[in-house]
C-alpha cells in the first residue's frame, strides 16, 4: 500500500483502507470500508501533483456540484475531502469490474456493445445538460453492474476541466488520458467543451467494437500527435464484422474538428437508440441524418 500512515491515520474516523485497485495518471483507487455507511467503498485519492494542480477549494466546490448528478448511468459520488494534505472522494465498489477488464479478451459482439455504449452517452448527455465536462471518458471509467453500464469519475473530471481548462498545469502533467484525449484538448487551443467527451466516446467506441486502440504509439506524446493530426482508421475495414452504419458513428464522434461531430450527447444517444433497435444493421433514416450532416457542414 503506498499512503503515508499520515494518510491511512487521517482517514481512520471514517475509512479503513484494505488495498490498492488500480493507478492512473492522477489518482490511486484503493478498496476501504466506509464505517459510516458499513460497507465497501472505493476510495479515490489524487496524486499530490494532480491535487496542487486542481486546488483544494476548487475540487471541493466542483466535487459538491457533481455530487448533485443523479442518473441510472452515472456511479455517484459518496463523500469527499481531505485527509493529511490529500485529497480524495469516495464511490460505490463495484464486483463486476470495468469495461476495460469485459474487453480484456476481445472485442464486443456490436449487439452487446450498442445498450453499453448507448448507456454512456444516456450518462454523457445527463451531465453535459448540467454544466459538467467528463474529459476522461476511457474504458475503465465505465464500470458495469449486471446489465448495467455506470459512468465514474466525474468528479476529479469535472474539476480538472473547470481549473486547467484542457492545458497543461504548472507542475507539468496534463490531467487526462493522452489515448483517449480529443485534439482541442490534448493540445490546449481554444475552449474546452462537450464535444471533447465525445471523441473520447468515440475513442472508446472504437476500442470496445474493434478490439484494439484507436492509435498506437510509443509514448504519449506521440499519441497526443497522432489524435490531432493523423485520420483515424475506418472501424469496419479494421473489423469486418461491424455494420457500415455503426462504423459511420463512430468516425463521426472521432473528427479532429468539433463541429463535425455530433453537436450533443443527446443527439449521439438517439442515435444509438435507432441502431440498437436495429441491431445496427440499419442506418438512421436518411432525413434525419441527412439534416444533421448539413448542420455539421453549413449547408
Amino acid at each position: 500500500m503506498s499512503l503515508s500512515d499520515s494518510v491511512v491515520d487521517a482517514l481512520a474516523r471514517r475509512y479503513r483502507v484494505e488495498r490498492e485497485l488500480g493507478s492512473g495518471g492522477a489518482a490511486i483507487v484503493y478498496l476501504a470500508d466506509d464505517h459510516h455507511l458499513g460497507h465497501q467503498v472505493a476510495l479515490k485519492i489524487l496524486k499530490r501533483a494532480a491535487g496542487a494542480a486542481i486546488g483544494t477549494e476548487r475540487f471541493l466546490a466542483e466535487i459538491r456540484i457533481t455530487a448533485a448528478l443523479e442518473h441510472p448511468n452515472i456511479l455517484p459520488l459518496l463523500d469527499s475531502g481531505e485527509a493529511a494534505g490529500r485529497l480524495y472522494y469516495a464511490m460505490p465498489y463495484l464486483t463486476d469490474g470495468s469495461l476495460r477488464d469485459r474487453i480484456a479478451t476481445g472485442p464486443l459482439g456490436v449487439t452487446v456493445a450498442l445498450p453499453i455504449l448507448r448507456q454512456v452517452a444516456e450518462a454523457l448527455a445527463q451531465a453535459h445538460q448540467a454544466g459538467i465536462i467528463h474529459r476522461d471518458v476511457k474504458p475503465e471509467n465505465i464500470l458495469l453492474r449486471g446489465g448495467e453500464a455506470l459512468v465514474a469519475d466525474f468528479g476529479i473530471a469535472r474539476a480538472s476541466s473547470a481549473s486547467l481548462a484542457g492545458r497543461r498545469t504548472t507542475a507539468g502533467i496534463v490531467l487526462g488520458t493522452p489515448a483517449y484525449m480529443a485534439p482541442e484538448q490534448a493540445t490546449g487551443d481554444g475552449t474546452l467543451d462537450h464535444r471533447a467527451d465525445l471523441y473520447g466516446f468515440g475513442v472508446l467506441a472504437f476500442e470496445v467494437l474493434a478490439g484494439r486502440p484507436l492509435f498506437a504509439a510509443p509514448n504519449p506524446q506521440a499519441l497526443i500527435a497522432a489524435h490531432v493530426a493523423q485520420p483515424p482508421p475506418l472501424l469496419h475495414q479494421v473489423r469486418g464484422t461491424v455494420p457500415r452504419p455503426v462504423s459511420d458513428l463512430v468516425n463521426r464522434c472521432l473528427e479532429k474538428d468539433p463541429g463535425k461531430r455530433f453537436q450533443s450527447a443527446s443527439d449521439l444517444a438517439r442515435h444509438l437508440r435507432a441502431l440498437e433497435a436495429s441491431g445496427g444493421t440499419k442506418p438512421v433514416p436518411e432525413g434525419v441524418f441527412g439534416r444533421i450532416r448539413g448542420w455539421f457542414s453549413g449547408s
